[in-house]
């Protein structure tokens, strides 16, 4: 990522980065389906996590 770009690793903020915002345009990528990929890889780790660490989940009781 560009260093002075907004330095929060959010959506706004990837989608903001003038690097990234170059490669998605050469390669033909919108802004849209960029998004739907952050949310399935978000919540494929959301997945993994719990599956790996339950006691760490916010529905289990402590």
């Amino acid at each position: 990522m560009n260093s002075n770009a907004d330095s929060e690793f959010t959506m706004a903020g990837l989608l903001a980065d003038p690097l990234i915002q170059t490669m998605m345009r050469s390669d033909g990528v919108t802004d849209r389906a960029h998004a739907e990929l952050w949310e399935r890889t978000r919540l494929a780790t959301i997945a993994r996590f719990a599956a790996a660490t339950p006691w760490q989940r916010p529905d289990a009781v402590p």
